[in-house]
């Protein structure tokens, strides 16, 4: 009977295991009929994600079905979502996800193997999945030369940058915003950063300076970190709940070099991690930044005087 019993099993487990073994190999989904523990949204796409400040590609492209999940499986649910996760980025970059041992591997993926081989197994094959789009993002895709452009521009942490692009801009800045030349503002803000990377030594300024956009907003930064609050769940937009609503009010008359943000283009794979979302909180951070060294600025200039 117990023989029984195992033969059936076995013969039972045989699809989920190939849908299992397709997405921790292959990150591909076949699953006909909805028995398999990972869903995917074909609507959610990644051409928005790092356009759109609610882009939910991550999270929304595959999600894990709970009550779908085997219970021999429950602890690694959430390691088998990543796998196929990091597989199908590496896809979407036209990346081969292949390896001499998977087709060894997935042979031996069976109801047999005993519940340790299978954990070892789907170990490795995280190991493999997360080394793998890690060397896409590092080395392919020059992920730390992006983070150190965001370091040295959004975070100003390249100071002479600050003084040469106010030295060519400061007097347009000072103007409504409303009479700015958005054209005019990024040509100058090209040639600050082409004055730079001709003085300096790094590659990342000649290759990704052209990244380097500007954005003028028509708000306040308050009213623009009130409106990134709400949009994310938190206040109400129509409360007067907040110190610029309830004090302040809405500024009007705005200058350029309150408007004044950077914004940088970013391409797929590196929008998983600068998505618009991520921009956008460094945009506030210049903001406010921007500013305070504007002000800065000012009153050495007066004590001069």
């Amino acid at each position: 009977v117990v023989e029984v019993l195992n033969s059936l099993t076995s013969q039972a487990s045989v699809p989920y295991y190939e849908m299992l073994s397709d997405w921790i190999y292959r990150g591909e989904i076949n699953d006909p009929y909805g028995e398999f523990m990972v869903e995917v949204e074909r609507d959610v796409t990644k051409d928005h994600v790092g356009q759109r400040f609610d882009s939910d590609y991550w999270e929304g492209r595959y999600r894990l079905c709970e009550e779908k999940v085997p219970l021999f499986l429950s602890k690694h649910a959430h390691t088998i979502l990543a796998i196929g996760k990091y597989l199908n980025v590496m896809r979407e970059c036209g990346t081969s996800t292949n390896d001499p041992l998977i087709d060894h591997v997935r042979s031996t993926l069976t109801h047999e193997m005993g519940p340790m081989k299978l954990v070892d197994t789907i170990d490795s094959a995280f190991q493999f999945a997360a080394s793998k789009l890690l060397d896409l993002l590092i080395r392919d895709e020059k992920l730390i030369d992006h983070m150190q452009m965001i370091k040295r521009y959004f975070l100003l942490d390249q100071g002479d940058f600050f003084v040469q692009f106010l030295d060519l801009a400061g007097s347009e800045l000072e103007q409504n915003v409303s009479q700015l030349s958005q054209g005019r503002i990024q040509s100058l803000l090209s040639m600050s950063i082409q004055a730079i990377a001709s003085s300096s030594h790094q590659a990342a300024h000649n290759r990704y300076g052209a990244d380097i956009l500007c954005d003028l907003f028509p708000f306040s930064l308050i009213e623009h970190l009130d409106a990134v609050h709400s949009f994310s769940g938190g206040i109400s937009a129509a409360l007067p709940v907040t110190p610029s609503r309830s004090v302040y009010g809405a500024q009007e008359g705005l200058k350029g070099i309150e408007a004044f943000a950077l914004d940088y283009n970013v391409e797929w794979p590196l929008s998983l991690i600068l998505s618009k979302k991520s921009i956008v909180k460094y945009q506030l951070i210049f903001r406010h930044l921007f500013y305070a060294k504007y002000v800065e600025r000012r009153l050495f200039s007066t004590w001069l005087d």
